[in-house]
């Protein structure tokens, strides 16, 4: 396993830890204004998911791909109360199923 998988494999839950809930707001607005709505993205280092969340929500098809099986529960609601949950997971990819899959995408 090379050197930054295994970094990342040792200290995921901190990081995720850390940085689940920080004001990416600003972040998304720059990254919004460049992007056509609906579109498809590719999240390669996805982590938690959090970013990938967001912009699904939005309506955009997101790709994500990370080096660590991650798995944790999502929830949606709004001001009448719980919409919907359930489990959001990421797995390892090998590079030639990340490369079948995204080639896959781009013919739909």
């Amino acid at each position: 396993m090379n050197e930054t998988l295994a970094y990342y494999n040792q200290n995921a839950d901190a990081f995720i830890e850390g940085t689940q809930t920080a004001d990416m707001s600003e972040q998304y607005r720059f990254f919004l204004k460049n992007l056509s709505p609906g579109g498809k993205l590719l999240d390669l280092g996805c982590g938690s998911g959090r970013d990938s969340a967001y912009f699904s929500s939005l309506g955009f098809e997101v790709t994500a791909v990370d080096g660590k099986r991650i798995e944790f529960k999502v929830s949606a609601g709004d001001e009448k109360g719980l919409i919907g949950e359930g489990t959001h997971e990421r797995f390892i990819v090998t590079n030639d199923r990340f490369l079948a899959k995204t080639a896959k995408k781009l013919e739909g």
